[in-house]
This record gives C-alpha cells, sequence and structure tokens, in this order.
C-alpha cells in the first residue's frame, strides 16, 4: 500500500477517535484578516443618550472600542461627558472573534485620558454578511437583551 494511503487511513482513524488536527498555518492568518478592520454602531444608551460605538481590530491583536456621546458635553447632574475608550485583546476561535477588554478610562480631550482603570470584558462577534460583526456572547451584560450589531468600514 502507497504511503499516502497509509497517511490517509491514519488521519481517519484519528479523526473517528475524537482527534482533530490543527487548521493550515495560513488559514488562521485568514480567519485573523476576515475581521481585522474598524466598525461602528449607533444605540440608545440606558439613560437615554445617544451612544456612537467605534471598534477597532488591528493584525496584531489589539482591540480599542471608542463610545461617545454626540450632542451630550454635560449630564443631567452638570458633570461632563467624556467619551470612553477600552483597550484588550481580540483573537479568532473557530468562525468567532473574541474581544477581551481589560482596560477603561475617559477621553478628556486633545488625544488625553484619565487613569486606566482594570477591567475584564470578553465579548464574541460573528462575521455576517456585508461586512457586519454581531455580538452573539456578552459575558458582563453590556447591550442589554437587543445585543449590538457593528458595520464594517470600507466594505
Amino acid at each position: 500500500m502507497p504511503l499516502f494511503k497509509h497517511i490517509t487511513l491514519a488521519l481517519a482513524a484519528l479523526a473517528a477517535l475524537g482527534f482533530a488536527l490543527p487548521p493550515p498555518a495560513g488559514a488562521q492568518s485568514t480567519q485573523i484578516r476576515r475581521f481585522v478592520g474598524i466598525y461602528s454602531a449607533t444605540r440608545q444608551g440606558a439613560d437615554s443618550a445617544q451612544q456612537l460605538l467605534k471598534l477597532e481590530l488591528d493584525p496584531g491583536g489589539r482591540a480599542v472600542l471608542t463610545t461617545t456621546y454626540p450632542g451630550y458635553t454635560k449630564s443631567a447632574a452638570g458633570a461632563a461627558v467624556y467619551p470612553q475608550i477600552e483597550k484588550g485583546t481580540w483573537s479568532v476561535a473557530n468562525q468567532y472573534a473574541i474581544v477581551h477588554f481589560t482596560r477603561r478610562a475617559n477621553v478628556t480631550g486633545n488625544g488625553t485620558h484619565d487613569t486606566y482603570k482594570p477591567e475584564d470584558i470578553a465579548l464574541t462577534f460573528s462575521l455576517g454578511f456585508r461586512c457586519t460583526l454581531k455580538l452573539e456572547r456578552d459575558d458582563a451584560n453590556l447591550f442589554g437583551k437587543d445585543g449590538l450589531k457593528m458595520q464594517g468600514h470600507g466594505c
């Protein structure tokens, strides 16, 4: 029996036993490239303020979520309203992008921000039709029952 058939039979036997081979080296980078980009969404916040969300997923595995509040400079109590920035990492697992935010700060103006505070938030997205990110899992329940859909830029 030729060597190729031996290898094929051995791989089939391993698969039948539940063993899986890792994806080819190029497959993981292809999945990553599918998700890399900038995505945005507009939604109503819990306090009825409109929120503009911008999520950046870079090829190096860094994730940044910026939340701004268009038209709001002061809260009902008179406190200043600043955009929020959350930073962390992201990776691909099967057809999902897992985003893990580990720190948050308020942007106070001209590219400056207050001190980052630790956080631990994991979001799982799927990539849908026409570059739409759909939130599939929200461990911190940030986006409630309506979830979140974000549109990719340049698609």
